[in-house]
């Protein structure tokens, strides 16, 4: 929730000092919490599938420390039973994660997957919070936002 927050926080004080009123202020907030989760999502399944060369920064840090994103906690609770017992004791007891033993899972895919469609999901809700603006090139600039992020998740698919 820290990316949510910082780019909620972002949205909803430029809305506030363009002299919005407070629902309007409200849905630009939430614009800015859903892009910036969306964005973490995508950055979270970036860091499993990513390629070093690519992304430009150390990856699989996540798996490393045991940090539970979205893409372990969908796997943590559609994998079978085997996985989830490996994935709780390692996170239990602070221990890496097999990152080469849950690449070829299907449940693996899968989880990563849902976390995308959750990102893409969240972009459709965060476009739909500027409704209530008017259209200029301000509110299409925010959109164009949401679209070059869901590019971003859908080339990570690939």
């Amino acid at each position: 929730m820290k990316t949510g927050a910082l780019f909620a926080a972002s949205a909803g004080i430029s809305s506030s000092l363009s002299g919005a009123d407070a629902e309007t202020e409200a849905k630009v907030y939430d614009y800015g919490l859903k892009l910036g989760t969306a964005f973490q999502i995508y950055d979270d399944c970036l860091d499993l599938v990513g390629s070093e060369d690519q992304v430009g920064k150390t990856l699989r840090t996540d798996l490393e420390k045991g940090k539970l994103t979205l893409p372990l906690l969908n796997l943590l609770e559609t994998a079978p039973n085997s996985t989830k017992k490996l994935l709780k004791k390692n996170i239990k007891d602070q221990q890496p994660l097999d990152f080469e033993g849950l690449v070829g899972a299907k449940a693996y895919t899968a989880s990563i997957e849902a976390s995308l469609d959750t990102a893409v999901e969240m972009l459709d809700e965060a476009r739909d919070n500027l409704n209530c603006l008017e259209d200029n090139n301000y509110t299409k600039g925010l959109l164009e936002i949401t679209g070059y992020l869901e590019d971003l998740i859908n080339k990570c698919r690939s």
